[in-house]
């Protein structure tokens, strides 16, 4: 396709998407020495303990819909990514929610507040034990965690936008249908449980205790009710699924997905597994699917439609007009395929690049793309080929993940030069530095001495170079720590060092930063939701907020304010 018929967008400029980060980070408890283990606090306990800290340094309101979750005046929220059934156990997982941004260079602002403000409430939450935070994709156990990405992009057009109209629309009798089952069940079984308890006290002939009664329900109970209503969703999952593989996003996902999978080699975190192999990403391994739920069923997808699902199923009797929110034209893309990264460098391109081919993909340049012929299979092979040589099949025939990134490269060069409107600064600075990284990638490639240029900027590379300032003889453990202490958000951190030792790599100020983690982004949902919590949250009427509104007071005084 020639430049002068290439697709563009003038209607809309490019990099002004709504985006967002969401990062699980782990929570390592170090008790004193000789202190009973026993007595170490449970991860139920840090959270709320981290809560208390953040909210003696700006006002949070609760969730509406998840009284544990906290939504920041800054924009943000975290919340525990953790069973209830497991918060008597220590450790645990915390998740940080950027605020919804329209510029990479601001989320990457936003993201290293929330990096930041997690750490200061870790060494200030008033525990007797010492608490760090780690940000990273797996622990010791080889379990998986890590960073999702989000962004607001057009879902379907044309036909297909009205194919999935129609079938959302199916939903409706479906979703009304499971609310109502859902709400006879929880209920009933407590008003059950409190008439079972009651009786009970009679015939012992005890005065019946309200602490008694508002007693929580047996585990067993508890599992019973969720395995109820989970049969009960199923139809709704059922349909969901095949709407969203049919026709939600299905350019983005035909070929963004060699992106994705290419994006590793700037992107990854780097992980030494149980055997001392060493990998650009650990979460890229656990990816075992194309699209899917997210976790409903213990998949972990590309891309994740889990959101869908919880918006369907909200417990409010307003959760109905979901299906209406969700035939909107843009909506939120998220993306599992993400590593938690340290270095400002390679968590900027993962932003900006893929919004940026995101844009290119909306206006239908797609011509020259290269599509993947086995996505799963090329993504694990990328993933373990520390080495960048390991070619995958694609429509193009096969390619490396270098020589994928530079096929987008080229192809936003040419669609950024054919656009009718001067792109913005930051444009430039995402070419400019996509280009440098990749050549940095491409030097070690060539010459696997030649690690410089990309130390402090590519993560797995980064901690490549770490690793090999050991002996050969280290043991697993000693090159495991590394692994594990490069992500640590401390002063003692092995990457916070580096950085300080090399400080071009970062590409943030401070006072952008302490901004950043006061006060909310502006023109944005985050911006509204964020100076509605800093003006209400401190008066008579209690306050609860959720991504789309704010609720405040209660009763007859009550307000919902949209926010989205």
């Amino acid at each position: 396709m020639s430049r002068r018929t290439l697709p563009t967008r003038s209607d809309a400029p490019l990099l002004h998407r709504l985006i967002g980060l969401e990062t699980e980070y782990a929570t390592m408890v170090r008790s004193p020495p000789g202190r009973d283990e026993s007595c170490t606090p449970s991860r139920g306990e840090v959270y709320a303990a981290i809560c208390q800290a953040i909210a003696r340094r700006q006002p949070t309101a609760q969730g509406r819909f998840d009284a544990s979750k906290l939504f920041l005046a800054s924009g943000g929220a975290i919340t525990a990514e953790s069973s209830p059934v497991d918060d008597a156990l220590p450790g645990g997982l915390i998740e940080g929610a950027t605020p919804e941004v329209r510029s990479p260079q601001a989320l990457l602002v936003c993201q290293r507040a929330q990096d930041r403000m997690l750490q200061r409430a870790a060494d200030r939450c008033g525990l007797d034990v010492e608490v760090r935070i780690l940000k990273n994709s797996s622990d010791r156990l080889e379990r998986i965690y890590g960073c999702q990405e989000n962004y607001e992009a057009e879902v379907a057009r044309g036909p297909a936008l009205w194919l999935l109209r129609t079938g959302l629309m199916g939903l409706l009798p479906l979703q009304v249908l499971y609310w109502f089952c859902v709400h006879v069940i929880v209920y009933g079984s407590a008003l059950l449980l409190g008439m079972a308890r009651l009786g009970t006290a009679v015939l012992r002939g005890r005065v019946p205790r309200a602490a008694r009664l508002m007693q929580p329900p047996p585990a067993w109970g508890l599992r019973a009710v969720v395995a109820i209503v989970r049969a009960l969703r199923s139809p709704l999952v059922l349909w969901l699924l095949i709407l969203t593989r049919l026709f939600a996003f299905r350019r983005q996902r035909t070929y963004l997905t060699a992106f994705l999978t290419s994006r590793l080699v700037l992107t990854g975190s780097g992980h030494v597994d149980g055997r001392g192999k060493y990998w650009l990403s650990a979460k890229a391994m656990a990816i075992d699917s194309h699209a899917g739920l997210g976790g409903y069923r213990g998949e972990r997808p590309i891309y994740v439609f889990r959101h869908w699902l919880e918006r369907l199923c909200e417990p409010s009797p307003g959760g109905w007009t979901a299906v209406f929110d969700l035939m909107r034209r843009r909506q939120r893309l998220q993306i599992g395929l993400s590593d938690s990264n340290i270095a400002d460098t390679a968590e900027y391109l993962k932003v900006a690049t893929t919004s940026l081919v995101l844009d290119m993909l909306e206006a239908g340049y797609v011509e020259g793309l290269p599509v993947l012929r086995k996505p799963i299979a090329s993504l694990h092979r990328v993933a373990g080929d520390w080495n960048l040589v390991s070619r995958v099949p694609t429509s193009g025939g096969a390619m490396s993940g270098l020589e994928i990134q530079q096929r987008f490269l080229h192809a936003c060069r040419r669609f950024v030069a054919a656009q009718h409107q001067p792109p913005s600064a930051e444009v430039a600075v995402v070419l400019e530095r996509w280009e440098a990284a990749l050549d940095a990638a491409m030097a070690f490639r060539n010459r696997a001495a030649d690690m410089q240029p990309a130390i402090g900027k590519i993560d797995w590379l980064t901690k490549r170079w770490m690793l090999d300032q050991l002996s050969p003889s280290a043991p697993w453990a000693v090159r495991k720590k590394v692994d594990l202490r490069y992500h640590e958000l401390s002063d003692e951190s092995y990457f916070e060092r580096l950085s300080n030792a090399i400080p071009a790599t970062v590409l943030t100020s401070e006072a952008s930063i302490e901004r950043a983690g006061r006060m909310p982004p502006g023109d944005t949902p985050a911006g509204r939701r964020g100076h509605l919590i800093r003006e209400f949250s401190a008066g008579d009427q209690p306050i609860r907020a959720s991504w789309s509104h704010v609720v405040i007071g209660q009763g007859r005084r009550r307000r919902v304010v949209p926010v989205a």
